[in-house]
């Protein structure tokens, strides 16, 4: 139950203290309506479910007392999973807006580092995060420590994405509670209950991802009837009532798309590039190690990367440049800076022999 704007916004306190006074204490029921009404007097109107709100509540002092918590809000597009997103994450900080609303990690990352590192209880979301991160890299590495540690910063993050799956593992571990949005104005929340042994966050993930979909949540509701909450949502937020702020996330969240699609459309018209140029090694004699230095050179490697790659020294890779444009290749140097960072492939000599001669590389440390 919540106070749209349809409704009166006092009478629909006054009915909601009723209802907690015959459920809960006085000193319980004053400390919720004066968050409650902190956050939704000055909008006339509330923006979550009353019985989610307590459940907020209650994790926002968790914050307080053990650190950072994170939730993950998913189901297909349109069922608004990012205006859910915003409402949460703005009852449990009411400074949140719209910036702090982002599409990858290091935008996320950027966020995070402009709170305080310590007890900090601001918000941030990740709304369809592009996962372009490799955890064994040295970014993927340095952002597991930030994991590890963002516990002590005391922040309320929000990870909105249309199913599971689509959430990181890394951070999908993290997870204390799942939101699930299979239509308008209707959710359910599952969440961890270790006191009681009951981990269902990845058991939900997992059959998702092996049975039914979508499906497999309400497979489960049927299985286990007290293991989720039903509650309403909105179709606003108080961050859309700011309308140059609501324009400034929807330019964002198109200029991100944008970037995904010259991003595909790029990587696959260098794949095209490097396939049709490649097909002509087979018609040129070159050595076993010519080819591997010819091949790192097509996926842009420098002479200092291809001989860690293949354990020789960076001597030996001009000596196989030198002896691969001997037999054909174009091969230029690219300067930045005035120096030689790296070498690329323009063309090689085409040739009638369509025979593949490979020979042993006769090159020395």
């Amino acid at each position: 139950m919540m106070a749209r704007k349809d409704q009166e916004y006092a009478t629909h306190k006054k009915e909601v203290r009723e209802i907690l006074l015959n459920r809960k204490t006085i000193e319980r029921t004053n400390t919720f309506m004066n968050f409650y009404s902190n956050r939704y007097d000055k909008y006339d109107r509330s923006f979550i479910d009353y019985k989610l709100a307590y459940r907020l509540i209650d994790d926002y002092h968790r914050v307080k007392k053990l650190g950072t918590i994170v939730y993950g809000i998913v189901g297909e597009g349109g069922t608004g999973k990012s205006t859910f997103l915003k409402n949460i994450l703005y009852f449990l900080s009411p400074e949140f807006n719209n910036n702090a609303i982002t599409t990858d990690l290091l935008s996320f990352v950027k966020v995070i580092d402009s709170y305080p590192k310590l007890n900090a209880l601001k918000s941030v979301g990740l709304d369809e995060p592009d996962d372009g991160l490799h955890f064994s890299s040295n970014e993927g590495k340095r952002f597991r420590k930030i994991i590890g540690k963002w516990r002590q910063q005391q922040l309320f993050i929000g990870i909105c994405a249309t199913d599971p799956s689509d959430i990181p593992a890394y951070l999908f571990r993290k997870l204390h509670t799942l939101f699930f949005l299979p239509y308008h104005r209707v959710g359910y929340e599952f969440r961890n209950i270790p006191r009681k042994g009951i981990y269902l966050l990845q058991e939900l993930k997992n059959a998702y991802k092996d049975r039914k979909g979508y499906g497999t949540f309400f497979e489960y509701m049927k299985k286990h009837p007290r293991h989720y909450f039903r509650f309403e949502t909105s179709s606003l937020s108080p961050l859309d009532i700011d309308k140059k702020s609501k324009e400034e996330y929807l330019e964002n969240k198109s200029k991100d798309y944008d970037n995904d699609i010259k991003g595909f459309i790029t990587m696959v018209q260098k794949k095209e590039d490097k396939e049709n140029i490649k097909p002509v090694i087979n018609k040129v004699v070159l050595t076993d190690i010519q080819q591997q230095v010819l091949d790192l050179l097509y996926d842009g490697k420098n002479v200092e990367e291809i001989a860690n790659i293949r354990k020789i020294t960076t001597r030996s890779v001009f000596v196989c440049i030198k002896g691969i444009k001997k037999k054909g290749f174009k091969i230029d140097r690219v300067y930045e800076g005035g120096k030689v960072t790296h070498y690329k492939v323009l063309s090689s000599l085409t040739s009638n022999d369509n025979t593949v001669i490979s020979s042993p590389a006769n090159v020395y440390d």
